[in-house]
């Protein structure tokens, strides 16, 4: 996969980071993507991993973003509403029935 700053992540397999001083990513944690180096490696900035709750930044190589998870948003689950496809079976209830 390839990170783009403002994307939110969500960490699919526990792992250190990449920092000089890794820090323990859990299954779970959820961060946001503030910056990406030359070589494509990230800076994410995971909540809650300061002991007073706050987010704190952490470095994660390219090698390492498949055990991350990019949270897909759309414009209509940002706004709250959702459009909903057809079902398949009320689709069947409007087409015409032919009578023999």
């Amino acid at each position: 996969i390839e990170l783009r700053p403002g994307q939110i992540v969500i960490v699919w397999t526990d792992f250190p980071s990449d920092s000089q001083q890794p820090m323990w990513l859990d299954v779970g944690d959820v961060g946001k993507v503030t910056g990406v180096d030359s070589d494509g490696d990230a800076l994410i900035s995971i909540a809650g991993k300061d002991t007073g709750g706050k987010s704190l930044s952490t470095v994660v190589k390219k090698k390492n973003f498949g055990k991350l998870r990019v949270q897909v948003t759309t414009p209509a689950t940002s706004t709250g509403k959702q459009k909903l496809p057809m079902a398949p079976q009320a689709a069947e209830s409007v087409a015409p029935q032919n009578a023999t």
